[in-house]
């Protein structure tokens, strides 16, 4: 939704600049570090990050190649176990380029409508199309776990697109947000859901009134926080010129914390294997589980940037 909003009309006649925009930022961090962890898959076995009582393999050269092809290709069979993550680079590139290609083509038949009007079209069409997904549960082939996220995410693209295109300006009707918080909050007690592939109709239901709900609440918080000059604006804004490194490394890092339990409660050391965390004893380490995702990836990110392979190694 965030970059639906931000998204530039300009792209829908210069599709190429943001094809290549979307390749740089996306596409190519994407292929890169999936790769990379692809050929350290073994190695993570070997020192016990990884392990077959938890899903995970020796892969043999054929199947590190036939990996490396999917990775290429088709944004697909990644490192799930230490990328897990990576489906909303997928999901965000496909959704964009899906959008963009719509709007393009929308336009051309219906000349007089207006941009709102074609992004509802566009945000409706996509949005039937995944509550068809979620009731029949059919594969899109070309697109790794079916392509429900993907379908769904031109949907809040197109949200994010109108919501900005129509000037919205909802700041002064502060019930708007109680209303949206007790939303969230009821949806999280009697139905949590999220983008799963594997989601019902019900999910899909419950889940768009609960991510529009929580799009609400951060647009206003973000706005007010925005409105000031203070360490926690200029920490946020660091953290979210550093997304990609976090978004790479923190699942190898919770396997720090993971260690650190094992030792603590005298767990069986292959429970560092599992995905994401250890679940066990974890009333107050979830607290230690983000800080470390947060931090440690931010500091590898530092450590990568002082070497020789400074360029070959960015997050940009």
């Amino acid at each position: 939704m965030a970059s639906g909003y931000f998204f530039n009309e300009k792209y829908i006649s210069d599709k190429k600049t943001f094809l290549i925009k979307r390749i740089k930022g996306l596409y190519i961090p994407f292929m890169k570090w999936s790769l990379i962890f692809l050929l350290l898959h073994n190695l993570f076995i070997h020192i016990g990050i990884l392990n077959n009582t938890y899903g995970s393999y020796l892969y043999s050269t054929k199947r590190i190649l036939i990996n490396a092809m999917n990775i290429i290709y088709r944004m697909g069979n990644y490192e799930n176990a230490l990328l897990g993550a990576f489906w909303f680079l997928r999901s965000l590139f496909v959704a964009g380029i899906l959008f963009c290609m719509s709007f393009y083509l929308l336009r051309k038949f219906f000349k007089n409508a207006t941009p709102i009007t074609i992004a509802f079209i566009i945000g409706m069409t996509f949005y039937l199309v995944s509550g068809l997904k979620a009731y029949l549960h059919f594969p899109i082939p070309v697109i790794p776990q079916g392509g429900y996220r993907e379908l769904l995410g031109v949907t809040f693209f197109s949200l994010g697109y109108i919501w900005k295109m129509g000037n919205v300006d909802i700041n002064k009707k502060r019930w708007l947000y109680v209303v949206a918080a007790i939303i969230l909050t009821v949806i999280m007690l009697v139905h949590p859901c999220s983008m799963s592939p594997s989601s019902s109709l019900v999910d899909l239901c419950y889940f768009s009134i609960g991510a529009l709900s929580g799009c609400l609440l951060f647009f206003k918080i973000s706005s007010v926080i925005d409105t000031r000059t203070n360490r926690l604006r200029r920490l946020l804004v660091y953290l979210g010129n550093n997304t990609m490194p976090i978004l790479v490394f923190h699942f190898l890092c919770f396997k720090a914390v993971s260690l650190l339990k094992v030792y603590a409660y005298g767990m069986d050391v292959r429970n560092i294997g599992r995905h994401p965390i250890i679940t066990e004893h974890n009333e107050y380490m979830w607290i230690v589980y983000t800080l470390v995702g947060i931090v440690f990836p931010l500091i590898i990110s530092y450590l990568l940037g002082k070497t020789k392979y400074t360029r070959f190694l960015s997050f940009r």
